[in-house]
């Protein structure tokens, strides 16, 4: 997590440039990086420099000793329309921001996460100061390790939730209106649900259509009154009993299936 570069993500990036791409929508999270998207920005032509006027080494780690940022004299990615999909909307930096919440993830240590949240914040301060850009108060600027705010500073990306630019790609509205009942689900329900995932988005679309909206996923924690506050009328576990991974994996279409059934039924019921 400490070496580990956007740089790849920035190169397909520009090939999509000098194709001739007029917009380009980067779908990002799942990533294996925190390095606040510098990686990502190399491959566009900046430089990141320490005091001495040396390129800093890749990655997240190299980041502390980050004294200057130097902009390519070309953009050719400035007239076209950089959308950034993310779903979540943690910030760059602290508890809830890029290393502590997703850096465990990529296979931080507690002291890796400190170091690359002190990283993140040097790269923060030089950007604020040298360059007027904040990266630390955008919503999804932690996310993919940072690569949500760099794509801000570095591409002039504007970040939207991805479930709302998949909801309008599929018409969802359309098809909320005049629904009895709304289903959808995703691999686990927890805590990190309210922050921009898929079933907050669809349960917005149905709450503001008056409609019940149910959930199913392969594992459920937390609070259902945390839920319910983000347009959740429930929250179901498709699994039926306790199995292993590999056992639930092989069994989830029927287990959706019947799960699914069982929700309709007792809504019908209950009418």
């Amino acid at each position: 997590p400490l070496l580990t570069s956007t740089r790849g993500a920035g190169r397909l990036f520009m090939e999509a440039v000098n194709i001739g791409s007029r917009k380009i929508i980067l779908t990002i999270g799942g990533s294996a990086t925190v390095d606040g998207g510098t990686g990502f920005a190399r491959a566009l032509g900046y430089q990141f420099l320490d005091s001495q006027g040396h390129e800093v080494p890749e990655g997240g780690h190299g980041l502390l000793n980050v004294a200057r940022i130097v902009f390519p004299d070309q953009k050719p990615w400035h007239d076209i329309d950089v959308v950034v999909a993310c779903d979540v909307d943690n910030p760059l930096l602290g508890t809830t921001g890029a290393a502590h919440v997703f850096g465990p993830q990529k296979g931080a240590d507690p002291e890796m996460v400190e170091t690359l949240d002190r990283a993140l914040g040097c790269l923060h301060n030089v950007l604020s100061e040298q360059h007027g850009i904040d990266m630390a108060t955008i919503p999804g600027a932690g996310a993919a390790g940072g690569l949500g705010g760099g794509l801000t500073a570095f591409c002039d990306a504007r970040l939207l939730p991805g479930v709302d630019i998949v909801m309008d790609m599929v018409d969802l509205r359309e098809a909320v209106d005049g629904a009895d009942l709304v289903i959808t689900g995703e691999g686990r329900t927890d805590s990190q649900t309210a922050h921009g995932k898929v079933c907050t988005g669809v349960a917005r679309e149905a709450r503001q259509a008056g409609i019940p909206c149910i959930v199913l996923s392969g594992a459920v924690s937390g609070s259902l009154l945390a839920f319910k506050e983000v347009g959740i009328s429930a929250a179901f576990s498709v699994s039926p009993r306790p199995q292993t991974l590999e056992e639930a994996y092989a069994d989830a279409e029927n287990q959706i299936v019947e799960a699914t059934a069982n929700i309709v039924a007792l809504f019908q019921a209950g009418r």
